[in-house]
């Protein structure tokens, strides 16, 4: 009846208006629909995980994103607010106050053409409703290639400055010869590169110090270009799983990851690379997670501790279902740049009379102070020992319980712990673990190892109700 009565006001109030009015009025709203299409870089805002990208000014940096995170979309972002001069009014990275000279390059040009191209101008025959506004392209100057049909090669975009920026597009297939005899401001890889064609371009920054980017799905883990990405100090690195991206549920992950190999799955869903003899725990996410339960009070309870400096401090809190040799994992705690009176405060209401099995670097002696870290929670009421040195130990504790049914992780009340179990793996030689994000893992084999400290919460120790008396020898002389 309300939509009825809606319908016909609306079709009254158009039938009053004068047509020639209407005309104009459609043309205004067609103009603006236009525009807006035209000019998308001012509408498209990134979510957190791309800005932490986006506003890193370091000369080399790569983000190694899961697929469909929009890993390209933030590449592409950036590279057109370069070119442009247009910068959204929340962006803190580098800036160019002068036209620039950009090389952007993917896997092959049918690649190129249908998603970095067509990111930044457009779908074909669409050319300006890109993140490149469209009267910011020299359509004129455009310079288009033959095979495949639709590819630009080289494009003029004019500079908020004056003048104009120039991008220029390449592929791997090309080779390493395409790249040579240019200077240029920066270079943007889509995808894991050939190591030939990344060494001539870093050639090709030398004069103007630019700028090379990256950003991909590691899916290939021995690419020598990847073990300098990620071993290089000089390079940036930033990652985005599935799981950090705001539009993609569960069940969308599930249907995108269907039918890949298990260390694949892991890769694209995590944007780390994996190697089924490099994964450190290989059981399945289901084997080792509930939800969480009520815990009985009766169940002794020990608490993880990874002492961070440059790093988080983590804590985990276990809970040890004796009659079944069963440990649970509750709760997780990971924060950066706090003090132990803060972090103490933070954990409080955990309990204060469970144990902290804490890590051995907690108990070096400070050279100033002379007391370690370990002394410092003490005097803070912390009660703490030590979990000792032999990782290896407590990783080979925690595959059993895994192997064997015993442990389990509050799946709805860890998720760091878990995002951190998806990436952590050793080297090629199956034995270096690499020390990257495993703050909370750290804190959390030394609970599950040294469980049998654990102690029920609010438990009194039994008070005698006897007293014994001194023991007297036996003396022969009179008997007694």
């Amino acid at each position: 009846m309300i939509l009825t009565i809606i319908t016909r006001l609306l079709v009254k109030m158009m039938s009053e208006i004068d047509e020639t009015v209407l005309r104009e009025r459609l043309k205004v709203a067609e103009a603006f629909a236009k525009a807006k299409k035209e000019s998308k870089i001012l509408d498209w805002v990134p979510y957190d995980k791309q800005w932490d990208y986006l506003n890193c000014d370091s000369r080399y940096k790569a983000l190694t994103a899961a697929n469909q995170v929009g890993k390209t979309t933030s590449g592409m972002f950036e590279e057109a607010a370069h070119l442009t001069g247009i910068y959204h009014k929340e962006w803190k990275g580098r800036r160019y106050d002068r036209p620039v000279d950009i090389w952007i390059v993917g896997e092959t040009s049918e690649r190129v053409r249908d998603t970095l191209q067509e990111k930044l101008f457009g779908p074909i025959g669409q050319w300006g409703t890109g993140f490149i506004p469209k009267d910011c392209i020299d359509m004129d100057k455009m310079i288009k290639k033959g095979n495949p049909p639709g590819c630009i090669n080289k494009a003029w975009i004019k500079h908020s400055s004056g003048g104009y920026s120039t991008v220029q597009f390449f592929s791997f297939d090309q080779g390493r010869e395409s790249f040579q005899g240019s200077t240029i401001d920066r270079v943007y890889f889509d995808e894991q590169a050939p190591q030939a064609i990344v060494n001539e371009c870093k050639i090709r920054l030398l004069v103007k110090k630019g700028t090379m980017v990256f950003t991909f799905t590691p899916v290939i883990n021995d690419d020598p270009v990847y073990e300098w990405i990620m071993e290089s100090k000089l390079v940036k690195k930033f990652a985005i799983s599935m799981d950090d991206c705001p539009f993609l549920t569960e069940e969308m992950i599930e249907e995108i990851l269907d039918g890949f190999p298990e260390d694949e799955r892991m890769a694209r869903r995590t944007g780390v690379a994996m190697k089924g003899s490099r994964i450190i725990y290989k059981a399945k996410l289901e084997d080792y997670t509930c939800d969480s339960f009520e815990l009985p009070k009766h169940w002794p309870r020990l608490f993880g501790f990874d002492l961070g400096l440059n790093h988080p401090t983590a804590v985990v809190a276990t809970a040890w279902d004796r009659d079944a040799d069963c440990i649970y994992v509750y709760n997780e705690y990971c924060v950066s740049n706090r003090t132990p009176p803060e972090h103490r405060l933070a954990l409080m209401g955990w309990g204060q009379e469970i144990p902290y099995a804490m890590s051995h670097d907690a108990y070096n002696r400070s050279s100033q102070t002379g007391k370690s870290t370990a002394e410092l929670y003490e005097e803070l009421g912390m009660k703490n020992f030590n979990a000792g040195k032999d990782r290896w130990a407590r990783i080979e504790e925690v595959r059993s319980r895994m192997s064997t049914g015993r442990l389990y992780i509050f799946k709805d009340k860890c998720p760091q712990l878990l995002k951190e179990m998806k990436t952590y793996q050793t080297k090629e030689d199956g034995r270096t673990i690499i020390r990257v994000k495993d703050d909370t893992i750290a804190a959390f084999e030394h609970a599950v190892a040294h469980i049998d400290k654990a102690v029920v919460p609010g438990a009194k120790k039994p008070q005698l109700q006897f007293t014994v008396k001194e023991h007297v020898p036996f003396d022969k002389r009179i008997g007694i």
